[in-house]
C-alpha cells in the first residue's frame, strides 16, 4: 500500500499477528517484548510518536517478525526471513560501524513518517 506511515505498518502487522495467533494482543504484551513501556508502544500505534531509537526499531521489527527496512520505509520484503537473533546482531553491527550522521539520518527518516494531521 502506497503512502503508509510507520504507524500504519505497525498496526497492520499487529492485526495480522492477532489473526495468526488467534487471540487479541495487548499493547502491554508487545511493549514488554520490545522492551519499552506500554505508553511508548501505544504512542507508536496511535502515531503520537515515531521517535524510535535504532535499538528499539530493531527490537520492534524482531517482535513483529518483519524486516527492519520494511518497517522503517515500507520498502523491501515484509516478513522476516531470518531468525531475530541474527537480524538483531546484524543491525547492531551496522549501528556500531555507523557514523553519527547515519544514526541521525535514521532518526530523521522515522520522524518524517508522522502524518501531518496527528
Amino acid at each position: 500500500m502506497e503512502n503508509q506511515t510507520i504507524t500504519d505498518r505497525i498496526n497492520q502487522r499487529f492485526a495480522e499477528m492477532e489473526l495468526e495467533q488467534g487471540h487479541k494482543l495487548t499493547d502491554a504484551e508487545l511493549a514488554r517484548q520490545v522492551g519499552v513501556s506500554r505508553q511508548t508502544f501505544g504512542d507508536w500505534r496511535k502515531g503520537r510518536s515515531v521517535n524510535i531509537t535504532p535499538e528499539n526499531l530493531v527490537s520492534l521489527a524482531d517482535t513483529l517478525q518483519v524486516e527492519i527496512r520494511w518497517l522503517a520505509t515500507g520498502q523491501g520484503e515484509k516478513l522476516m526471513r531470518r531468525s531475530p537473533p541474527r537480524n538483531y546482531r546484524e543491525a547492531h553491527e551496522l549501528l556500531d560501524r555507523s557514523t553519527p550522521e547515519i544514526v541521525a539520518s535514521v532518526s530523521t527518516l522515522l520522524r518524517s513518517q508522522i502524518p501531518p494531521d496527528r
